[in-house]
């Protein structure tokens, strides 16, 4: 009984932090390039559908690389949200093609 405890405690904390993943990511993509709300709700729509992909391929450490990156203030320049992270989405792209 102790170990479904602890995996639905576990199941729970990985889903809020993928919600949590949605939020930062989208936020710093709106921060870095200027949105309104509308395409700041494709964004987490857009970033779940490809957060599903990623589970569905195994490429979960990919993905995580990619929006850790992408969420760093550091990736904005000019206008564009995933500067500098060519490799991450080079290595997440090549998993789930």
């Amino acid at each position: 009984m102790g170990q479904w405890r602890w995996l639905s405690v576990l199941a729970l904390a990985s889903s809020m932090v993928m919600c949590n993943g949605s939020g930062s990511f989208c936020e710093a993509k709106c921060n870095c390039e200027g949105c309104d709300q509308h395409d700041r709700d494709h964004c987490e729509i857009d970033f779940d559908r490809e957060d599903d992909h990623a589970d569905l391929h195994g490429c979960n450490d990919y993905w995580g690389d990619y929006v850790d990156c992408v969420s760093d203030e550091r990736a904005c320049f000019d206008r564009d949200f995933d500067y500098g992270c060519q490799p991450e989405r080079e290595r997440w792209h090549a998993c789930v093609d």
